[in-house]
């Protein structure tokens, strides 16, 4: 095909926040503050927005315009704005408009804000400032009428940042101040932030989330518990309705209601059925020695995995049952017409009992290895170096090559759903609508908050991406049709 003719097949797409749901890790919560109608938790890939029934509304990351990593967030009930705090740039989220502003103010470094009746203070380097509208600085000497320490004359204060005065023993309650997550390894609790008007406390726990109890009497009343861990997630994979979120250190799981579960290695779970076969300590030795590189469920009770080593058959006693060794990875997994293909480096197989045949394609680009498969609406779709396979029910080959993308670099990132095949490259995700030939592009400038992505996964209406530190789901059945 004519570069012109395909350039002119690429259609860009403009960024529609309401398409995209964002979950970052929270192994750090830099603050929680709260405005008169929703909570922001504040972590260093994002903002989590949630209304005051801890419902997730919205996160603010770097598709928002947020390129550095945020150290703090303090909402100011005076401008009815949310002030993000990065190392070297201040940002500004008006809950009016939806949008995020870089602000421009004489100072670089933000150690401190104070939110008081009368306004936003910052301890910067260059001393106190006192925020004006919209986006002017005055320098003052104190914050008037404000103490740090208990005074009947203060006016009231809340800080945020290195000031963050706020200390997990005032409520006595928390103690022993540590919890035990689902197998009873303790979590910290280190900071808690009060909500008066709804009467809770927001406490929080590195690694863990935050923890809500109610101000009064003390009893827990929830969790909020969202993203993924800060190490990469390696494969994302849907077992009986479940997704799960696979990294190096741990498993989780999203349910259908919205709740993450996350189980480290070792000791761990893992449901191939729903919440009945867990993965048992056979299972965990085999991935902690070969790794899990590919997943596929045949049916409720039968589950094959490949490692960098060999393909195993998990029954319903969760029990890995060698089938064959390959001595190398497998990289991905199919079933087409009844049979299992077995994508590696030195190209395609289908598993037979326990023997490997060797498949070749009309190209010969399976010579080249085969590094991920994917399926959708009859057609299978195989990842070799520098393009794609498509081949047909009929029978029918066809070469697919993303526009722009580099033909020495294997595609071992795909999926597909309905009539689109996307592809991860080094830039973003190249997606392909197969009725039509026309080909889209997901990048930093349309909604992904980074280029580096390390896994991902369609269904009926959404695309899952992850990237390192965030998990970002884009709503792609309601702007690409």
């Amino acid at each position: 095909m004519p570069m012109l003719q395909l350039l002119l097949l690429l259609f860009s797409l403009t960024f529609e926040p309401r398409y995209w749901l964002y979950y970052p890790a929270m192994s750090e919560i830099g603050s929680i503050t709260f405005s008169n109608r929703r909570v922001f938790i504040a972590v260093p890939d994002g903002i989590y927005i949630l209304d005051h029934q801890n419902r997730h509304q919205r996160t603010l990351t770097a598709a928002d315009g947020i390129i550095e990593k945020i150290r703090f967030a303090a909402f100011n009930p005076s401008g009815n704005e949310l002030l993000i705090v990065c190392p070297n740039r201040l940002y500004q989220f008006l809950p009016g408009t939806g949008q995020v502003y870089q602000l421009n103010p004489p100072f670089k470094n933000v150690r401190s804000i104070a939110i008081t009746n009368s306004g936003a203070f910052f301890e910067t380097e260059l001393g106190t400032f006192q925020k004006l509208f919209p986006d002017r600085y005055q320098r003052v000497e104190s914050i008037p009428g404000a103490a740090r320490q208990a005074d009947e004359a203060a006016i009231p204060v809340t800080w945020y940042g290195a000031n963050d005065t706020t200390t997990i023993h005032t409520w006595t309650f928390l103690s022993p101040y540590f919890i035990l997550d689902e197998q009873k390894k303790p979590r910290p609790l280190t900071k808690a932030y009060p909500n008066e008007r709804t009467g809770r406390l927001y406490v929080t726990s590195p690694n863990y989330g935050v923890i809500i109890y109610n101000l009064r009497s003390g009893f827990k009343e929830g969790e909020i518990r969202l993203g993924p861990p800060a190490e990469p997630v390696r494969k994302i994979v849907n077992l009986q309705g479940h997704l799960w979120f696979l990294t190096d250190e741990g498993n989780l799981l999203l349910d259908s209601a919205g709740n993450w579960r996350s189980y480290s290695i070792p000791p761990g779970e893992f449901s191939f059925q729903t919440g009945q076969l867990l993965l048992t300590d056979a299972i965990l030795d085999l991935k902690r020695r070969q790794g899990i590189s590919a997943i596929l469920s045949l049916a409720p009770a039968t589950t094959i995995l490949g490692t960098e080593q060999a393909l195993y058959a998990i029954g319903p006693d969760g029990k890995p049952a060698l089938i064959t060794e390959l001595f190398h990875p497998v990289n991905a997994l199919a079933s087409v017409r009844d049979s299992i293909l077995v994508g590696t480096d030195d190209g395609l197989f289908i598993l037979t009992c326990d023997t490997l045949t060797r498949i070749t394609d009309p190209f010969a680009r399976f010579d080249w290895g085969v590094y991920s498969i994917t399926q959708t609406r009859g057609k299978t779709f195989f990842g070799t170096l520098g393009r794609v396979l498509q081949l047909d029910p009929n029978n029918t080959w066809t070469q697919i090559i993303p526009p722009g993308y580099d033909l020495s670099q294997p595609v071992r990132l795909m999926t597909a759903a309905a009539d689109l095949l996307f592809i991860a490259g080094a830039d973003g995700i190249d997606i392909y609508n197969i009725k039509t030939g026309q080909w889209f592009k997901l990048d930093r400038t349309n909604g992904l908050p980074a280029s580096d992505i390390t896994a991902l996964y369609a269904d009926k209406k959404f695309l899952w991406v992850a990237t390192p530190g965030i998990v970002s789901r884009y709503q792609f059945t309601a702007q690409l049709r």
